[in-house]
């Protein structure tokens, strides 16, 4: 299970400006931060969309970043930035 930490409801942004994805392999009982791949200084920025796919876990954020792990979270790349916001984010298996 994977979430995006943010300050609070009220405050809608990830919390000192480090984009940082909590994963819990024990349905929620504890949660482990992951930084490896992500931005942490100046990442104020939201999820926008999430999806998860055999092909791997994958969100955008509302600064037009797309980054994407096969690993389980363990690392995270860029996949593109720059872009428009996203209404969803899907992959598709190319044989």
């Amino acid at each position: 299970m994977f979430t995006i930490p943010i300050a609070s409801p009220a405050e809608r942004f990830v919390p000192e400006g480090k984009l940082r994805v909590a994963r819990s392999r024990d349905a929620g009982k504890s949660w482990e931060l992951l930084t490896k791949g992500l931005p942490q200084s100046n990442a104020f920025a939201l999820v926008h969309r999430e999806g998860k796919d055999p092909a791997g876990v994958y969100f955008d954020t509302t600064g037009g970043s797309v980054f994407y792990t096969r690993t389980a979270g363990d690392s995270w790349q860029p996949l593109a930035e720059h872009l428009r916001p996203a209404y969803s984010v899907s992959t598709a298996m190319h044989p």
